[in-house]
């Protein structure tokens, strides 16, 4: 590490003297090298991310799923409701971290990720006709989404 380093010998206001490290300037070189190509991996990385639209339609893909599920639980006639129920909550909190990455990138989605972050408190029943509605148009067909601040009435 010291090589990294150069001592310089300083006087602080004239008075007692002191040794300051500071980088060399191969050091600075190198980390700067390092810093670059740390920002172009990054760049390149984010651009293989999957887009807030793509994250939507994973966290939509578990809703269904989950819908299917629970409607089948109350349809079965005598059947154990019990876990069923409790599957179709599980895949309610499975899409929620990609609800979450998808309004975090668009806002157009944030609406997904809390009714998401309800199943917590709210009973599946109550949420099923809201989930429905956000994944079955809004900004997961962008042309006939119409954001909450155009709508007129």
């Amino acid at each position: 590490m010291h090589r990294n380093f150069q001592l310089l010998d300083i006087k602080v206001f004239g008075m007692a003297r002191s040794k300051l490290r500071v980088p060399s300037a191969s050091f600075l070189k190198t980390t700067g090298a390092r810093l670059a190509l740390v920002a172009a991996s990054a760049a390149l990385l984010s651009a293989c991310a999957p887009s807030a639209t793509q994250n939507a339609k994973t966290a939509c893909g578990y809703v269904k799923a989950s819908i299917a599920e629970y409607e089948a639980s109350i349809s079965n006639g005598g059947g154990p409701i019990k876990p069923l129920q409790a599957s179709a909550l599980e895949k309610l909190r499975e899409a929620l971290p990609y609800a979450a990455i998808a309004a975090g990138s668009d806002g157009n989605y944030q609406a997904l990720q809390i009714t998401l972050s309800e199943s917590s408190r709210v009973p599946e029943a109550r949420l099923i006709p809201a989930l429905k509605s956000q994944c079955s148009s809004g900004p997961l067909d962008q042309s006939q989404y119409v954001p909450p601040s155009n709508i007129q009435g």
